[in-house]
């Protein structure tokens, strides 16, 4: 079992990364292209059918693969995180001491709500825990970003490092690998 949560650590790192880094692109692309609208006239912009089509929405079919990559990158992301979560707040019901941070933050002796606040007991587990807050908001951003791209596209870029901060953090701090 803690190797299932191991693995979802290093997942969700790498998932974090790359929806970092393909957000960072795709919102290159998508500042060249703006920037390439300056120079259009009104009557051009009026012969479109779409305005997204002219702002560089659908001008490159990069910036759209790599927006739709990252985006779905974030989304893998939470469900990694939640699994190494309920991975680890399974083994501290399990009483699996061969965790360290279970054997660090748990007894047998603790009552349920007690064993299921492990997961935020340590400083490991509450970045854990912050982690899969960040990871569940980013969840709900990328499920709503066509209400406005733009925004949600600079959001979805500071919470995917935000989340490779606390990512790199809780990994290397060795959740939930065996002692």
């Amino acid at each position: 079992m803690a190797e299932i949560g191991s693995f979802a650590l290093l997942l969700a790192l790498a998932l974090s990364a790359y929806s970092f880094l393909a957000g960072i692109v795709a919102l290159i692309f998508q500042n060249r292209a703006s920037s390439q609208l300056v120079g259009v006239t009104a009557g051009a912009l009026a012969s479109r059918h779409r305005w997204g089509e002219f702002a560089g929405h659908d001008a490159s079919p990069r910036f759209g693969a790599y927006r739709e990559t990252a985006r779905r990158a974030g989304i893998a992301t939470f469900a990694a995180v939640l699994l190494a979560s309920v991975v680890l707040v399974i083994c501290a019901f399990r009483d699996d001491f061969s965790i360290a941070y279970i054997l660090h933050h748990s007894n047998r002796d603790l009552p349920g709500p007690y064993k299921f606040a492990v997961l935020w007991s340590g400083q490991e587990g509450s970045l854990l825990f912050w982690s899969l807050l960040l990871a569940a908001y980013g969840f709900v951003l990328r499920l709503r970003y066509k209400t406005d791209p733009r925004l949600f596209a600079y959001a979805s870029v500071v919470l995917s490092g935000y989340r490779l901060f606390f990512s790199c953090c809780s990994t290397s701090r060795r959740i939930p690998l065996p002692s």
